[in-house]
C-alpha cells in the first residue's frame, strides 16, 4: 500500500502568502509602487523565504512584523467593528469593502505565518542588520 505523501506546509504557507500579496495589488489595481508598502514588500520576502525555506528572511519578517503590524490589526479588527483608531479608516475605508478585506487578509498572516517559520527553522541571530538595509531601501524608493 502506498503511503499519502502530506504537503511541506512551507509550500502551502508561501502560495497562501505569494496569493495574499497577488490578490491585495489586484485590489489596489495593480499599483505597480503598491509592493513599496511595508506590509506587500514584507509579504513578498515572507513568501520567497517560505518557498527556500530561508530563516534569513522569515526571521527578517518576523522580527519587524510585530511592532509595524501590531497597531494595523489592531486598528483593522476595531474599524471592522466600526470604532477604528482612524488609521485605517483614513487609507483604507474609502477605497471599499475588497480593498479593505485584502489588505487585512494580508496583514493578519504576517505575523502567524513568520512566527511558524521562525519556531520550526530557528531564529537567525544577525537578520537585524538585514531588517535595517532593507528599511533604507525601501524607504529610499518609496
Amino acid at each position: 500500500m502506498t503511503e499519502k505523501k502530506k504537503p511541506d506546509i512551507f509550500f502551502v504557507l508561501g502560495w497562501i502568502t505569494g496569493l495574499a500579496f497577488l490578490l491585495d495589488l489586484a485590489a489596489n489595481l495593480g499599483d505597480p509602487f503598491e509592493f513599496l508598502w511595508y506590509c506587500s514588500f514584507s509579504a513578498l520576502l515572507l513568501t520567497v523565504g517560505l518557498f527556500r525555506k530561508n530563516r534569513l528572511l522569515i526571521t527578517m519578517v518576523f522580527i519587524s512584523s510585530v511592532p509595524a503590524q501590531a497597531l494595523w490589526i489592531l486598528d483593522f479588527i476595531l474599524q471592522a467593528l466600526g470604532h477604528g483608531l482612524g488609521r485605517t479608516a483614513s487609507f483604507l475605508s474609502t477605497a471599499g469593502p475588497f480593498v479593505f478585506w485584502t489588505a487585512l487578509l494580508l496583514h493578519l498572516i504576517l505575523i502567524p505565518f513568520s512566527f511558524y517559520g521562525v519556531y520550526r527553522l530557528g531564529f537567525y541571530s544577525r537578520a537585524l542588520g538585514w531588517i535595517l538595509l532593507c528599511v533604507i531601501i525601501v524607504l529610499t524608493f518609496s
